[in-house]
């Protein structure tokens, strides 16, 4: 199977027909390159977009560094307490936007965002912590996907997206105090 095309059944289902992708829109504009921390951590380029996105995060104080503490420290206080707290993790992406362009075109540059690992937290049991965000149902998430879809159906239907220069946290949380664990590369003594 060619990366232009792709194959699909016929009406009567007895033969497969190849469909011409090429045409409808081309596959390079709709992602950026992933690129793995070994491609990226001797890449001046990348190194720069990497310690930008961390020092603006630090800028911007979306984490508390006066707050550090050992996690079986405030595990054990939440459940002498009786209160709950949640436990997390924070990586990192890397993209390269624009890379089927030549080195040096203003249209080829990195990009790196933070994420937290919302798959990956714990409560102070080291359970499965529940959130309450309604932003993050399942629901929602597939009624974005619909939203995407309807606005790709026909020229007159449109669709709206945000895109954010920080990706972190965007509002105030509230509920149950959440604990980070930065990169190796940000512990501090």
């Amino acid at each position: 199977m060619e990366s232009d095309n792709f194959a699909m059944r016929s009406s009567t289902g007895r033969h497969w027909q190849r469909v011409n992708t090429a045409a409808i829109i081309s596959h390079s504009i709709l992602a950026a390159s992933s690129v793995s921390r070994p491609e990226f951590s001797g890449n001046p380029g990348a190194m720069e977009a990497y310690w930008k996105e961390w020092n603006n995060l630090e800028a911007k104080t979306f984490w508390d560094l006066d707050s550090l503490c050992e996690w079986d420290t405030v595990a054990s206080d939440a459940r002498a307490n009786d209160t709950e707290v949640h436990f997390g993790f924070l990586f990192g992406i890397v993209v390269e936007k624009g890379s089927e362009y030549p080195e040096g075109d203003p249209r080829r540059c990195w990009k790196y965002r933070v994420v937290f690992r919302g798959n990956d937290v714990k409560d102070q049991d080291w359970n499965v912590a529940l959130f309450q965000e309604m932003a993050s149902t399942p629901t929602t998430l597939e009624a974005s996907r619909y939203s995407d879809f309807y606005s790709l159906m026909d020229p007159d239907h449109s669709s709206e997206g945000r895109d954010v220069q920080q990706t972190y946290l965007q509002a105030e949380l509230s509920g149950s105090p959440t604990y980070i664990c930065l990169p190796k590369e940000l512990w501090t003594a």
